[in-house]
This record gives structure tokens, C-alpha cells and sequence, in this order.
């Protein structure tokens, strides 16, 4: 029987004071088991053409980019979004694709 993966999202506080005066929409942790292992993300100078600023991305692996000095990297997706939630449900979506690409630490926190 194959493993079902599922994320959990928390959304990061927004920063008071003068801080928060400049910063757009808070940022949401993708949990798996509890622990952080990326982010959706809101690039509020960056929105496409079509109005799509969300993006995701996670602690990875990524055979194609070896680091010498990390065994991790971030790994950004190209999918863009127009709202949070919908990148929430695109997570959900390709959830055991990004299970395979995460830093291998991560993967021992699912039990078979």
C-alpha cells in the first residue's frame, strides 16, 4: 500500500510596528510531522503578468545542483499563484512529488 503524504500550513505572524509597514502578506510554513520544511511565499514586487505572486518552495534535494558545502538547498517550483490558497491546494495536489525532492532528513520523520 503506498504511503499518503500530507502537508500542514502555518501561517507566519505579521510583524508590528514599523516593521510591518513595508511587508505585504505574511508568509505560511508547510509542515510535514510537525517540522517546517518550506514555504509559500508571496514575492510582492514580483507578480506575473496574469497577477500571480504566490510561489512554493521547500528544503530539497536536488541531484541536478550537488552542493559541496550544504546537503540542502531550497528548491522553488515554477507554478505561480494567485492566492494563497490555491497554492495550499497545489501542495496538497503534487504532495508525493515533493516528498521525492526533500532533504533526506525529512523523509525519516513519515513511517512506512
Amino acid at each position: 500500500m503506498a504511503m499518503k503524504i500530507k502537508f500542514t500550513f502555518k501561517k507566519q505572524s505579521r510583524s508590528t510596528g514599523l516593521a510591518g509597514i513595508g511587508e505585504g502578506s505574511p508568509n505560511t510554513d508547510i509542515k510535514l510531522c510537525g517540522v517546517e520544511i518550506g514555504m509559500i511565499f508571496i514575492n510582492d514586487g514580483a507578480f506575473n503578468s496574469d497577477g500571480k505572486g504566490w510561489g512554493v518552495r521547500v528544503e530539497g534535494n536536488n541531484p541536478n545542483y550537488p552542493q559541496e558545502n550544504c546537503p540542502w538547498k531550497w528548491v522553488q517550483f515554477k507554478p505561480r499563484f494567485a492566492t494563497e490558497p490555491e497554492a495550499r491546494q497545489w501542495v496538497q495536489a503534487h504532495a508525493e512529488g515533493i516528498f521525492d525532492i526533500l532533504f533526506e532528513e525529512y523523509k525519516t520523520l513519515v513511517q512506512k
